[in-house]
């Protein structure tokens, strides 16, 4: 398993709510499919629901390994985030954390 460090409170100024990593450090890449290695393809190894604090939308955002975000979607809340988040990724059960 690889190692990550525990998300931000915050990420783009929205609050985490839920969060989570790829056991084997990348969930997926973007392009979607795009050799890992190759040279402008973003590696997506976490990623974390978020909700700005005036409340509102909610948000996936896709992270990189230091929890710099990569990629972002607004979605209609917790559950909707983790149907995307999960179309996403092949052959890996995303394990959602609470940011508690």
């Amino acid at each position: 398993m690889v190692e990550f460090s525990l998300p931000p409170r915050q990420l783009d100024g929205a609050d985490v709510l839920h969060w989570a990593v790829s056991p084997r450090g990348l969930f997926h890449t973007i392009p979607h499919g795009a050799n890992p290695a190759a040279e402008g393809v973003v590696c997506v190894a976490a990623m974390a629901i978020c909700r700005y604090p005036e409340g509102g939308q909610y948000y996936l955002f896709k992270c990189d390994r230091s929890w710099n975000v990569v990629f972002d979607w607004d979605v209609a809340g917790v559950e909707e985030a983790q149907e995307i988040a999960a179309s996403h990724v092949k052959d890996e059960v995303v394990e959602w954390r609470s940011a508690d």
